[in-house]
């Protein structure tokens, strides 16, 4: 479902992270991390190429995922947040396309929400 797909996984909790990097890879996908913080993402990025897609909880170890997800999303990375909680007002007024799944998401959903993100925009490059 994933092959070759790059996935950065991002969750202060490592059950959970564990637990969606296990589906990425049942999925034939590649994962990238799992990191607990905001500050480990940046790091990871600074030295790799850029993940195709990311799964982030919103609240990271050292604070909201916000700057990591406007990097992401500004260089054309899918991103779903993962959170426990409702997304922000400040942050969905800012990013209304940001896709959020609620806490507890099966990583198996996780994945097939993530495929269906890939397989619209690879549609809507093929119609151009």
């Amino acid at each position: 479902m994933l092959h070759d797909v790059r996935v950065l996984v991002a969750d202060d909790e490592p059950f959970i992270a564990y637990a969606i990097a296990a589906g990425i890879e049942d999925a034939h996908g590649e994962v990238v991390g799992p990191c607990a913080s905001v500050e480990e993402i940046f790091d990871l990025l600074a030295g790799q190429a850029l993940p195709t897609a990311a799964i982030l909880d919103l609240h990271l170890a050292d604070g909201e995922v916000t700057p990591a997800a406007e990097h992401l999303l500004d260089r054309h990375v899918h991103v779903i947040l993962h959170s426990g909680r409702p997304l922000p007002e400040r942050l969905s007024g800012r990013l209304p396309t940001l896709v959020c799944c609620p806490k507890p998401t099966s990583p198996e959903r996780l994945v097939r929400q993530l495929r269906a993100m890939i397989d619209l925009r690879a549609e809507g490059a093929a119609s151009r």
